[in-house]
């Protein structure tokens, strides 16, 4: 257990196949810009414990399935219901571009639905996300919560239900290796399996593209007689075509820029140490008096290992305590910040 009621990991080997993975089952604190300094540390330790068990299992190679209520969405998910992005959707965004982590189900759909004053709210908090060793042999599926209904369009007072909010369930199947197993697999491959959420900036060249290749696929199928499933399937395949070119490209590019060492990559990574040590320092300014982080002399690990940490931070952590520990750490200058850190 890495976070009791919250984080459980499991080493996992299927017997019929030798599939081996990390099963990493979460239930993550909601998000809320109504948090209690209590709440907000649970919610920041929850994240920092499941960003540390992903990269984990990466450094050391192993295939990797989370499964839960995470209390945040893709950002593919976001748009989709119209929903603005928190702190918890962008924890799960980038947790998710830097270990290349996939949603399993194929189509954006309600995982958790409630009725509000202003209407019904819906979002696609209850996940199966699958690192690469995995993907294309797994699938997710939406269906009925624990009392046998499925919310979702249409969901309402006359429903039939007698609850005012509720999930549904997320059912995961994987595909053996065996002979039926890879009998399966292989007709899924067809489809190229499953392609991670896209970014903003990819969104748009999506966007861009999109229509001329819809008219295309139509076209092709037209002059070859084809009917209407014909037609949707070739639609299907050119836009699934299409988001997988723009993921190589910007994958390409994000490879190639990580490789280079010219001065505007070296403030972009100047830039994201910024934005992370900021993050560090808000929740050093929430932190109770009695926290850990102010008293421990590793500070609770938030700024990494000891043998690790950057000399500047270290002689802050090591030389006070309590508020004063607190105080020194917010007074280093931003042009200071650490660079063997493992958080920054």
């Amino acid at each position: 257990m890495l976070m009791p009621g919250r984080l459980v990991r499991a080493t996992m080997r299927v017997r019929a196949d030798d599939t081996r993975f990390t099963l990493l089952a979460a239930y993550m604190p909601p998000q809320s810009e109504a948090r209690t300094a209590r709440r907000q540390t649970e919610w920041e330790d929850a994240w920092t414990a499941l960003e540390e068990a992903v990269a984990t299992a990466d450094a050391h190679g192993e295939s990797l399935l989370i499964g839960g209520d995470l209390n945040a969405q893709h950002a593919v998910a976001l748009e989709h219901w119209g929903s603005q992005a928190g702190d918890s959707d962008e924890r799960l965004e980038d947790l998710s571009i830097e270990y290349g982590i996939t949603s399993a189900s194929e189509e954006v759909e309600a995982t958790y639905v409630q009725e509000t004053d202003r209407g019904t709210v819906r979002s696609t908090i209850d996940h199966w996300l699958v690192s690469e060793g995995l993907r294309g042999r797994v699938r997710a599926e939406v269906g009925p919560g624990v009392d046998g209904l499925r919310l979702g369009a249409g969901y309402d007072a006359a429903s039939g239900s007698n609850t005012r909010k509720g999930h549904n369930s997320v059912a995961l199947t994987l595909r053996l290796q065996t002979d039926a197993g890879r009998e399966a697999e292989g007709l899924y491959a067809k489809r190229g399996g499953q392609i991670r959420p896209l970014d903003e900036a990819e969104m748009e060249a999506f966007a861009a593209e999109e229509e001329a290749e819809v008219e295309a696929a139509l076209a092709a199928v037209g002059e070859a007689g084809g009917g209407d499933k014909e037609r949707m399937e070739a639609i299907d395949e050119a836009l699934h075509a299409l988001a997988r070119r723009i993921v190589g490209i910007s994958e390409a590019a994000q490879a190639a820029a990580k490789n280079s060492n010219t001065k505007e990559d070296q403030v972009t990574r100047k830039d994201r140490k910024m934005r992370n040590w900021r993050r560090l320092m808000r929740r050093m300014e929430r932190m109770a008096p009695s926290d850990g982080a102010m008293h421990e002399s590793d500070a609770r690990g938030i700024f990494g290992r000891l043998d690790r940490m950057d000399p500047i931070v270290k002689a802050a952590v090591q030389g006070w305590r309590g508020e004063r520990r607190r105080q020194e750490l917010l007074n280093l200058q931003e042009d200071e910040i650490p660079r063997s850190s493992r958080r920054v």
